[in-house]
């Protein structure tokens, strides 16, 4: 673990800088609007992340006034959302990944309007935590950061590594010990400096929140920095202009920490403040594994807080967060657009990931699969139903998350050139 000894330096007064124009500052969803940006992105009375407000006003005449054709088609596109002090300099790339009509999958599951959004075309790490990491480094460059740091199951690590390696900024990444082969790979081959930590996901959340207030290094997750989570909105501002303005009935989401479901709902919200469509209609829902399911059960059974789970191991690895910071407030946010939560067994992701693959070509981690799997019982429960327009968020590649245990093992003909031919020949006539 970290031995070297660092002087303390209050990174504060950065924070307080990052993102001024479109900004007003930090507001408690609790209590309301704190006087002050907190170091750790948190209320000081009620405990929980605090969220970033915007001059609306402002930001819709700026929209008005910079026509979408001008700008660039990257998560940026939306910079007067986004907390941005300058010219951005990271995630260039990042952003406007596909939104595809999914009408074999559609038909399988008995849904007339499917769309997948594909995060796991994202650039550069084919996960939408492309989207926050970015945001967060254009800060720590901006601020003249020379070192960043992120605790992960997986692919937040992955993009803090790759996109502080373009900026030049050297990252640190905490993993728990089980992680994926194939993203500690990835993080390593990006330079980044590795731990692994030995205890389950919250206790190595737990630690990154002390080793944030002991050295001058910022982590960039959500719930340490609510200026880097902003940068999760760009998905549903996409969604939107994808389907020319058309708020969908329901969109889908994987919840491990719940960043990525609290800035859709802000999103949506913003979206209806500075006038770009109607959105009150649009319903999110949080898919979890049963393994580990702290929000998704408060969802379904009314609860107003979520319990924590026992540390089980799932197939989802990444959403295997028994305690998520932001759970509560989730909550309450999900349940502002009258959506719930959906817990499926690791079997049912299995069988959801093989579906997007068998009937649509896309290959997805367990955790990203996990909407196809929670949409099967959302259309059982009647709470969807085929003629609405579907929106799910598949988050990430299945590349980096291949475990021999989950994966079956690929049918194939093995043998001599002789024996493929005729296998090949046998399978030509069975299709013809």
């Amino acid at each position: 673990m970290v031995s070297c000894s660092v002087a303390r330096i209050d990174t504060k007064e950065k924070l307080d800088q990052f993102g001024r124009g479109f900004t007003l500052g930090l507001r408690c969803p609790d209590c309301g609007i704190q006087p002050n940006a907190q170091a750790l992105g948190r209320c000081d009375v009620c405990g929980v992340c605090l969220d970033v407000m915007y001059d609306y006003d402002v930001v819709a005449s700026s929209v008005k006034a910079f026509p979408l054709s001008q700008r660039p088609r990257n998560m940026w596109r939306w910079c007067e959302l986004l907390p941005c002090a300058s010219a951005p300099r990271v995630g260039l790339h990042t952003g406007w990944t596909p939104l595809t009509p999914a009408p074999r999958l559609g038909q399988f599951l008995g849904l007339e309007k499917l769309y997948l959004k594909l995060e796991n075309h994202s650039a550069p790490t084919f996960s939408y935590k492309d989207r926050v990491v970015a945001t967060g480094v254009q800060h720590a460059a901006e601020s003249g950061m020379k070192s960043i740091a992120c605790v992960s199951t997986g692919n937040l690590g992955n993009s803090l590594a790759a996109i502080a390696a373009s900026a030049g900024i050297h990252a640190a990444v905490i993993y728990p010990h089980d992680v994926d082969e194939p993203k500690l790979s990835f993080s390593s081959a990006m330079g980044a400096t590795l731990f692994l930590h030995q205890g389950p996901y919250h206790a190595a959340s737990q630690l990154a929140r002390t080793l944030d207030e002991e050295f001058d290094v910022p982590f960039i997750n959500g719930s340490l920095r609510p200026f880097y989570a902003e940068g999760a909105k760009s998905l549903l501002f996409e969604i939107l202009e994808q389907l020319d303005w058309r708020a969908p009935d329901h969109i889908v989401i994987p919840v491990g920490g719940a960043t990525l479901i609290r800035k859709v709902v802000k999103a949506l919200f913003e979206a209806q403040e500075i006038g770009l469509c109607e959105t009150t209609s649009c319903q999110v829902h949080a898919a979890q594994a049963a393994a580990c399911a702290p929000v998704a059960n408060a969802l379904a059974t009314d609860a107003s807080h979520l319990e924590p789970f026992p540390a089980r191991s799932t197939v989802a690895g990444s959403l295997a967060n028994r305690s998520p910071s932001e759970g509560n407030v989730a909550i309450r946010d999900v349940r502002r657009t009258r959506g719930t939560g959906v817990a499926v067994s690791d079997e049912e992701i299995i069988e959801a990931a093989r579906l997007l693959g068998r009937l649509e070509g896309v290959y997805a981690e367990p955790a990203a699969a996990a909407p196809v799997a929670a949409v099967v019982e959302l259309l059982r429960t009647g709470r969807v139903c085929r003629h609405e327009t579907v929106v799910l968020t598949i988050t990430g590649s299945g590349f980096k998350s291949v475990k021999r245990d989950t994966e079956p093992r690929p049918r194939a003909t093995a043998g001599s050139a002789e024996a493929v031919e005729r296998a090949f020949a046998q399978w030509a006539d069975e299709q013809a």
